[in-house]
């Protein structure tokens, strides 16, 4: 009996709730639809993220400012060098491992020329002064990336070779300095 009670109870009480919530906040019979105006949407283009890129270390060679410094150089007067320009930068791979872009960090230059003798370091080091000159005529501007490239001078004489690798803003300093001869030689060895 006391099961048939509480069931009664509990039913009515259920009954008594729906009845209070539906005076409360009627139900809802049916729910309107908006009417949707379809549209084509364009397909997103294909691009590139470049926040994607996988950055390769490596250096590409500079053609035209390698021909522009050695026009320079021929202007002055120097005959018979062999001059190079190369960028060291990134290589921005996708994910396919296709490059996409290349970013210079900085530009190295190379420069081999013969001279007379090794033997006397006064005439090497002006030598490498009359080199600095031209050099120092172009702005570090104008060169590709935004950290300082190195110099590099190879003097060639009687199957002897002479090499000189040095930041280009220190030969620059140098230059401007007025260094010249051994002094020179010394600041840049």
């Amino acid at each position: 009996m006391k099961r048939v009670l509480l069931l009664l109870l509990v039913s009515l009480l259920l009954a008594g709730c729906k009845a209070w919530v539906s005076r409360w906040a009627p139900v809802p019979t049916g729910f309107p639809t908006p009417p949707i105006q379809l549209s084509a949407t364009p397909l997103p283009s294909p691009t590139f993220d470049p926040r994607l890129c996988i950055l390769v270390e490596d250096f590409r060679p500079l053609p035209d400012l390698s021909a522009d410094l050695l026009d320079l150089y021929d202007q002055q007067g120097f005959r018979d060098i062999d001059l190079w320009a190369e960028a060291y930068g990134q290589i921005c791979l996708d994910e396919n491992k296709q490059s996409r872009d290349f970013f210079p960090r900085q530009t190295n230059i190379r420069l081999g020329m013969s001279i007379a003798s090794l033997e006397d370091p006064q005439a090497v080091g002006i030598q490498l002064r009359e080199v600095l000159g031209v050099l120092t005529s172009v702005p570090q501007e104008e060169l590709p990336g935004a950290d300082i490239g190195t110099l590099s001078v190879t003097f060639f004489a009687a199957g002897q070779q002479a090499l000189y690798i040095f930041p280009l803003d220190l030969g620059r300093r140098a230059y401007d300095q007025g260094l010249t001869g051994e002094d020179l030689l010394a600041v840049l060895r």
